[in-house]
């Protein structure tokens, strides 16, 4: 069965994927945002609540 409550999200400090991490957030998963910084931003990918 697959964990529901938990989510990985690749290029997750870009506009796309930092968006999409802070919503999954919001709605109470567990996510885990991974980035190379080649092209995002640090301060995009924070936790936010």
């Amino acid at each position: 069965m697959i964990d529901q409550k938990r989510a990985v999200v690749t290029g997750g400090a870009r506009f796309i994927g930092s968006h999409l991490c802070h919503k999954l957030i919001r709605e109470g998963k567990d996510v885990l945002c991974a980035d190379n910084l080649y092209t995002g931003v640090k301060r995009g990918a924070g936790k936010k609540h």
